[in-house]
């Protein structure tokens, strides 16, 4: 923690569960309990707690995802980074989740599902714009009506995919949430706007 506040950290994000954690209810019950520990500990020191998920969390459990049990259980405060590709890989409607977790979503991840047997060497995943998921109408346009916070300080989009296209798919993005082009610099393949920052990772 001290290391994390040292460096300028606001947020702790886990992007990770193992079998154990997530495999049964009693299992995501006690997960719950570390991450509201976690999120009690992370507000001594003036941070907040998230989870980002992927889709494992979203298996059923009597008409219920793990993702809502554990944050049912977690308590109000857990946030979450939700990773909507990895929703629409579930078979779940990005939109529908985002709709769940109001009040819980301070970032999205946003990635593209390539159409089925492509790029594999991405792991199906593809750029904003490049895949399957209909940007215009469903997930992204729905987080900018709802008003969801994306850090007001930072606007930062975490876009993930193959580097020249994830660039590309960085403009379509950033148009919907804050309605402003954007601006390209660096071979860190940063995006810059005004008081804002948007990268764009390698799978």
């Amino acid at each position: 923690m001290n290391e994390a506040v040292e460096i300028g950290h606001k947020w702790l994000i886990v992007a990770y569960l193992g079998t154990n954690d997530r495999n049964s209810v009693d299992a995501i019950k006690r997960t719950a309990e570390a991450f509201n520990k976690a999120g009690q500990d992370a507000k001594e020191y003036k941070m907040r707690f998230a989870y980002h998920n992927h889709d494992f969390e979203l298996a059923d459990f009597d008409g219920r995802t793990g993702l809502e049990l554990l944050f049912a259980a977690a308590g109000p405060d857990l946030q979450t980074e939700l990773d909507l590709a990895w929703v629409a890989r579930a078979g779940l409607d990005p939109a529908v989740m985002l709709a769940k977790f109001r009040g819980h979503v301070f970032a999205v991840h946003a990635k593209d599902n390539a159409p089925k047997g492509q790029a594999q060497d991405e792991g199906g995943f593809a750029a904003v714009g490049q895949g399957v998921l209909d940007w215009n109408a469903n997930a992204i346009d729905f987080y900018r009506r709802m008003g969801a916070t994306v850090l007001p300080d930072w606007r930062i989009c975490r876009v993930t995919g193959p580097a020249l296209a994830a660039l590309a798919g960085l403009h379509l993005v950033w148009q919907f949430l804050f309605g402003s082009p954007v601006d390209v610099v660096g071979p860190a393949r940063t995006v810059v706007n005004k008081s804002a920052v948007v990268s764009s990772f390698a799978q």
